[in-house]
């Protein structure tokens, strides 16, 4: 059996997922956020990490010792697509503001658990 941290395509599926949370990171920070956009790149981000990285990661020897983390990233992906829908029906701009800065924080520590997760795996 392969360990996460030989497996290529766990490594490959994370690094993927680091990339899409940036990319929806990049997104919000806009002055004019497109609400739109924003929703297809967290809605990427999200099936990435639901269809094909936590199936891989459940299917490794080393995935209970995994498993705090994979329940933190989905727990701040629920609250992130909470945060996506409440941002797109802002109409006033200091909702707009607070929403985007709810956002990067959430984002913020997304980026830690798959940091944290990253740790884990090279373990």
């Amino acid at each position: 059996m392969t360990d996460a941290n030989n497996d290529p395509t766990a490594v490959e599926l994370l690094t993927q997922f680091v990339e899409l949370l940036t990319g929806v990171q990049h997104c919000a920070q806009a002055a004019q956020v497109d609400g739109r956009s924003l929703q297809q790149q967290f809605l990427q981000a999200q099936q990435l990490y639901q269809t094909q990285l936590l199936p891989t990661l459940m299917a490794t020897p080393s995935a209970e010792r995994l498993l705090s983390y994979q329940t933190e990233i989905n727990r701040a992906l629920r609250l992130l697509g909470m945060d996506v829908a409440f941002l797109q029906s802002a109409k006033n701009s200091l909702t707009l503001q607070k929403r985007q800065a709810q956002m990067q924080k959430q984002l913020q520590t997304l980026l830690e658990f798959c940091q944290g997760l990253q740790v884990a795996m090279d373990e």
